[in-house]
Order: structure tokens, then C-alpha cells, then sequence
């Protein structure tokens, strides 16, 4: 498989691999009927729209991914509306206009600001965490987790704000997850399993190539995917990101195939290289890897609170997983609220 870096998006409709740009608004994914600026987003491997100062990204019966700044994922509901004020990674700015929109931020946010306006509030996402924000008369935000600022006020998780008028914060039920949540979360599942492959190779190109938070395209899989720049990133969606070390330093195993880690002893560390390598198994006649817990690659892998399952709706292989399974790559305890 061949990765492309890219500090940041691609501009204009192009195949990702060709060009890098540093700009925020990358129609990543669309399902159903979406338009930009009026047009209909083309829906092609490889192949991704940019939304330009000005315009808007409308859905019908769809939904919408748009990629913002690094780790910053911004996902559009059914019959919604954001219009792109400033596309600048260190500041950028969208206004809803309809609908509702739900935005999960990863820790670049440090770097980089991102705004959202509705019903004439500017919203600042402070720290990394899930948001809904909701356009029209219930015009309001919701910070399922992280921090956000409305103005003067500022809301923590398990917190919502009404935008019109001097409302106050008030609690709500953040058991109750609506399907933009679901969705969302099913979506950042699948990213953070493009992550594991993508680190992966970035890691056997060039170890010490990656030292900042980027998007990565995986063209295997003809999708962005979010590297950190070192260490990991736990996702409010119970996800994990991997840099390239730390993905080989904890998931090794999992990208040599043959016994995979199902059963036996740690026979197979290797303190030295700070990961898992394979040795001769005289029972089989080959090399596998002794394994602490699971059932293989396919099961995931599970110590210390992490996991890593092989698809989709493999779930998470410790700690639970979330309340309604979810994808295959997840931290080992809680895994978020649910997926489906």
C-alpha cells in the first residue's frame, strides 16, 4: 500500500495523492443527495471536493464529512446547511444555516481555532471533544465532551446552551444519543482503522518522516485518515489514533499475520525492540507471536485498557466498547456511547 502525506487538504475536486494544500473544508464522504455550491459532490474513490470561501454544502436525504483542520471533523445531517466563512487551518470559521451539524475535535486543536456561527452566536471549540451545534428556532449547543465557549459562556460535557436570547447552560441526558451521533461515530470508527495501516506504513517508510498532527491518505482505502504527531490520541468516540512509533510500539502483532496472539505466554516480547516479535512454535513448525489475551487478529488485542479489532463491526476487544458495539479500533475501557 502507498500513503500519501499531507499536512492538510487537497484544494479543489482532485485525487488527493497529486497535491497539497493548507486549507480547511474537504468533502471527505457524502451519502445520499448533497450539493456544493450547488452542484452535486462527486462520489469517487480518490477523488474529493473543497468547499471555497462563500460557498455552501447543502444536504437533501444525505449526510456530509467535511474535514477541517487536522482532527477536526465536522459531519453535516439531513436536511442541513454550513456555509464556509474562512477556510485558513489556524482559523477557520463556518456558519450554519439550517439543520444540525456535530463536530469531533482532536487534540490540534491547540493550534489551530476553529468557529462555528449559529443563529448569530460565534461557538469556539475549545478543547478536543464532540459538539452538536443546531440551526433555526431551537438553535442551540451541545458539548457531549471537551469545552466550548458561546460568547461569554463557556459549557463543559453534559452541557447545552440555547443561542437565542439569555438563556443559561442547562443539563441533559447525554445517554441519548441521536443518529447524527451514531453516525458520527460509526465514521470516526472507520477512520481510526484506516489509521492503524497508515501509521503502520508511514512507520515503515521513514520511522522519524512524521512529527506533527496531520491527514494522511490511505489510497488502499481512498480515505484521510488523522495521525498524530507522537504518542496517541484517544478519540471522545472511543477510538484510537496512533503516531507511527507508538502504533508498532503497541500493535505490532497485529501486522505480522501467522499465530496472531491467541493464547499461550508472553513468550513473544521483545523488550528491546518495546513490542512483539514472532518465534519458532515446534507444535505448528512455524513462527507465531505468544499472545496475553484474545483470539487472534481477528478478536483484537487487548492489555492495559487498549484494543484492536479487525473490521468494522468488530468492536472493541476490552473494556467494553460502548453501549452498542461500534468499529473495530477502540481504548480499552468505557468506548464511548454507542454505534449504530
Amino acid at each position: 500500500m502507498r500513503l500519501i502525506a499531507v499536512l492538510a487538504l487537497t484544494a479543489g475536486s482532485l485525487a488527493a495523492q497529486n497535491l497539497i494544500s493548507a486549507k480547511s473544508g474537504l468533502v471527505h464522504y457524502v451519502e445520499g443527495d448533497v450539493l456544493l455550491a450547488g452542484k452535486p459532490v462527486e462520489s469517487k474513490m480518490g477523488v474529493f471536493s473543497t468547499m471555497k470561501p462563500g460557498e455552501t454544502l447543502a444536504t437533501a436525504l444525505g449526510r456530509a464529512e467535511v474535514l477541517l483542520a487536522p482532527g477536526m471533523f465536522l459531519r453535516l445531517a439531513e436536511n442541513s446547511q454550513v456555509r464556509m466563512i474562512s477556510a485558513e487551518l489556524s482559523d477557520t470559521k463556518l456558519e450554519l444555516l439550517v439543520g444540525s451539524a456535530i463536530l469531533e475535535a482532536a487534540e490540534s486543536i491547540k493550534e489551530n481555532k476553529t468557529t462555528i456561527v449559529a443563529a448569530g452566536r460565534e461557538i469556539e471549540i475549545r478543547k478536543d471533544g464532540v459538539y452538536t451545534v443546531y440551526a433555526g428556532e431551537s438553535a442551540r449547543l451541545r458539548v457531549w465532551d471537551g469545552e466550548a465557549a458561546a460568547g461569554g459562556t463557556v459549557l463543559k460535557g453534559g452541557r447545552e446552551l440555547a443561542l437565542a436570547g439569555d438563556a443559561k447552560p442547562e443539563k441533559f441526558d447525554d445517554e441519548a444519543t441521536d443518529a447524527l451521533y451514531r453516525w458520527a461515530k460509526r465514521r470516526s470508527g472507520y477512520i481510526a482503522l484506516a489509521n492503524l495501516s497508515g501509521a503502520k506504513s508511514i512507520y515503515d517508510d521513514s520511522p522519524n518522516s512524521w512529527r506533527t498532527n496531520g491527514w494522511f491518505f490511505n489510497s488502499m482505502l481512498g480515505m484521510f485518515t488523522y495521525v498524530p504527531g507522537s504518542g496517541r490520541w484517544n478519540s471522545p468516540f472511543g477510538w484510537a489514533f496512533f503516531s507511527p512509533v507508538q502504533v508498532v510500539r503497541f500493535y505490532e502483532p497485529v501486522f505480522y499475520g501467522g499465530g496472531g496472539m491467541s493464547g499461550g505466554t508472553n513468550s513473544g516480547w521483545d523488550a528491546g525492540r518495546g513490542g512483539w516479535s514472532p518465534s519458532y512454535n515446534p507444535n505448528l513448525g512455524y513462527s507465531t507471536i505468544g499472545g496475553r489475551t484474545g483470539g487472534g487478529v481477528n478478536g483484537g488485542i487487548a492489555s492495559g485498557g487498549s484494543s484492536a479489532g479487525a473490521g468494522p463491526s468488530a468492536g472493541a476487544a476490552a473494556g467494553g466498547g460502548g453501549r452498542e458495539g461500534g468499529a473495530g479500533v477502540g481504548r480499552g475501557s468505557g468506548g464511548g456511547r454507542g454505534g449504530n
